[in-house]
């Protein structure tokens, strides 16, 4: 591991019944944090992973697009999709109960995501508009501590996200980016 490169990652970890440990990791990215904690903790370890620069950095500027591809999380790609930052979601209490997001989709479309703690797996909110497919409220399973989270709620949801980008004819995105 390239010692330069290497960051601090902090973590919550829980085996079974017993509560969380606050450990600290030291790893070249995020997904190389996760291992080390597996290999520490086992595969059973619910694990709540995250790097304290990222979390203080900026995400958006008021004058930004909502749906800005700079905001998107690239360590969150999965099957040529990923997730985005419509604001920032760090302050208040943890964990996260609700907060916005963005879907890009292997072809560019994007979709709003209005993620709930609570509620159903999925419903539409808006249908397609200039600039997205729809906006959708998701239900993200496992509590929001961290991006390292957002982004394992991210991949849990995304059969339900790709179900509903199936619904979407290409037609109608073509028509809303023209208006």
């Amino acid at each position: 591991m390239n010692i330069e490169s290497s960051r601090v990652y902090k973590a919550i970890v829980w085996l079974g019944n017993s509560p969380g440990r606050q450990v600290e990791v030291v790893a070249s990215n995020l997904e190389h944090a996760e291992t080390q904690l597996k290999e520490t903790y086992g595969a059973e370890a619910v694990i709540s992973l995250w790097n304290e620069e990222d979390a203080n950095a900026p995400r958006r500027s008021p004058d930004e697009d909502l749906y800005n591809p700079e905001n998107l999380i690239l360590s969150s790609a999965k099957d040529g999709w990923l997730l985005g930052y419509i604001g920032i979601p760090w302050p208040g209490p943890w964990p996260k109960q609700s907060g916005d997001l963005f879907v890009s989709d292997p072809e560019g479309w994007r979709a709003g995501i209005a993620w709930e703690s609570q509620g159903s797996e999925i419903a539409a909110i808006a249908g397609p508009s200039k600039g997205r497919w729809g906006v959708y409220q998701v239900l993200f399973p496992i509590p929001v501590i961290s991006e390292h989270d957002l982004i394992r709620n991210f991949h849990a949801v995304l059969p339900l996200l790709k179900a509903e980008r199936g619904k979407v004819e290409q037609g109608s995105l073509r028509a809303n980016s023209d208006a």
